[in-house]
């Protein structure tokens, strides 16, 4: 396991405080998102997996590590209750603390589902009502995430079909020379944007 010194402990608490605080309603995906990158690139990532169970009789060199380990857990779960102590609160461990979040935010796979089918809804109807085609591309490609958090397997081309379908009509001539000049199944939503 994965130490880290005390500088780069305070480094990701100041970095987790200041980026990604959870109000524990709004934004889960781009949190957690977050959150993984954090833990990992702390190399706290495998206690996530494995989780923390504390032994008795250890030879002295797995004391050792267990210390190790449990320093790991310990500040993976205080980096993690930094956000959303109330749900957490009992945690003993750092995969615990994550399972419950998970639980809890993501829901179980049927809300996901149920979930999935209203933003699909959502995807379907959608057509460009603002002026400014960045903030409709804001608005769809927000949608598309919360559609893959969910499960779904969208790909760019089905994005990028989508959105040159329900452009606003004075968007008709650029629509026509990209869909004449572009290989759609190449190209990307950076690519439209631009």
């Amino acid at each position: 396991m994965a130490s880290i010194s005390t500088t780069g402990v305070q480094q990701i608490q100041q970095v987790q405080s200041t980026i990604f605080r959870f109000d524990g309603e709004n934004n889960f995906a781009m949190w957690k998102h977050l959150m993984e990158l954090c833990l990992r690139s702390s190399g706290y990532g495998e206690i996530l997996e494995k989780g923390f169970v504390e032994k008795d009789k250890l030879t002295d060199e797995e004391k050792r590590r267990q210390v190790c380990d449990r320093s790991v857990n310990e500040k993976a779960l205080f980096l993690i209750c930094q956000s959303v102590l109330e749900k957490i609160f009992h945690a003993k461990t750092a995969k615990d603390a994550w399972s419950i979040l998970l639980k809890t935010y993501e829901g179980a796979n049927p809300v996901k589902r149920t979930r999935l089918q209203s933003l699909k809804r959502q995807f379907e109807q959608i057509e460009q009502k603002e002026k400014n085609i960045h903030d409709y591309f804001s608005r769809i490609e927000k949608l598309v995430n919360e559609m893959k958090n969910n499960g779904d397997e969208i790909t760019d081309k089905d994005v990028l079909e989508k959105i040159m379908r329900t452009m606003s009509s004075q968007f008709d001539y650029v629509v026509t020379a990209i869909e004449e000049s572009k290989d759609l199944n190449t190209m990307t939503l950076n690519d439209l944007q631009a």
